[in-house]
């Protein structure tokens, strides 16, 4: 009989041994387990999603000082927020007293942000500016208690974020698909429109369906006919060389023409992965 992992029966003993089975059964889907166990979900969260680089925003959603968004990231709440000096900052929406969120609402524009349990008074920047009666202990260091940063990159106009304080160089990667991102101009682009919405299911279980477009003929065959087509390299191969053929001279940017890049293992450091792929797509299909 199987059993649906559950914070109560679960342990490392039965990951490890869940683990090794996968060892003896592969090019099979994963059991179920590593999408029920609560406890997979944890290390997870703690050695994947939190050490690798995240897409934020893109900078035009924040343009002034004080401006800010919310991400949401497992548990944690991150804010991304634009400085009196023109800087991108993130930091754990966290005060640093007792551990109440410093904001509540999504995005806005703040002078500062207010613990709403003792508050504590924090500059855009994430900075202390003002905490009640410390003054009575005279070691209290306000330099020292501001609220935690967060790792935050802009590239071409796109914020990422890093919760893990030692996370490795991200830039490095993105550089290798510089010529191709540079097509559109990414820097000067705005986000026309934003939805987010709660998939009820493991993580991984989305990840794994946009990674695979086996389904794509039978699910979505009105989204883009290369994706549709019986027999896809050998009918699709003229379309991309077409696209590429003089995509250097069109476009204006040497080495756009190129269509593939993985940076993974050559990645500088773990979570710093960056891919870029582009095909071309049929005449009246999006």
């Amino acid at each position: 009989m199987n059993a649906i992992a559950t914070s109560v029966d679960d342990s490392f003993q039965r990951m490890r041994d869940k683990l090794d089975a996968e060892k003896l059964r592969p090019h099979h889907a994963m059991d179920p387990y590593f999408y029920r166990s609560h406890l997979v979900h944890e290390q997870e969260l703690e050695h994947l999603i939190f050490k690798s680089w995240i897409y934020a925003l893109h900078a035009s959603e924040i343009p002034t000082a004080g401006d800010y968004q919310l991400v949401e990231i497992g548990e944690d709440s991150i804010i991304v927020a634009r400085t009196e000096t023109g800087d991108i900052r993130a930091m754990h929406n966290i005060c640093r007293h007792r551990g109440a969120r410093v904001c509540e609402e999504l995005s806005g524009n703040r002078k500062t942000y207010v613990c709403p349990y003792h508050g504590w008074v924090y500059n855009v920047d994430g900075s202390l500016k003002a905490a009640r009666e410390t003054h009575v202990m005279p070691d209290f260091d306000a330099a020292a208690h501001g609220l935690k940063p967060v790792k935050c990159v802009t590239y071409m106009g796109l914020v990422f974020i890093n919760c893990d304080p030692n996370a490795g160089d991200l830039v490095a990667s993105l550089e290798n698909i510089r010529d191709p991102l540079g097509a559109y101009d990414l820097e000067q682009a705005k986000v026309a429109h934003r939805k987010t919405y709660r998939v009820e299911a493991n993580w991984k279980l989305a990840i794994e369906n946009y990674l695979e477009c086996y389904h794509c003929a039978t699910s979505h065959r009105a989204y883009a006919k290369m994706h549709t087509l019986k027999d896809l390299d050998e009918k699709s191969a003229p379309v991309v060389a077409k696209m590429l053929e003089n995509a250097d001279e069109i476009t204006g940017i040497p080495g756009i023409s190129k269509t593939h890049t993985e940076i993974y293992l050559d990645a500088p450091s773990f979570g710093a992965c960056a891919h870029t792929m582009r095909y071309g797509l049929f005449e009246g299909y999006v």
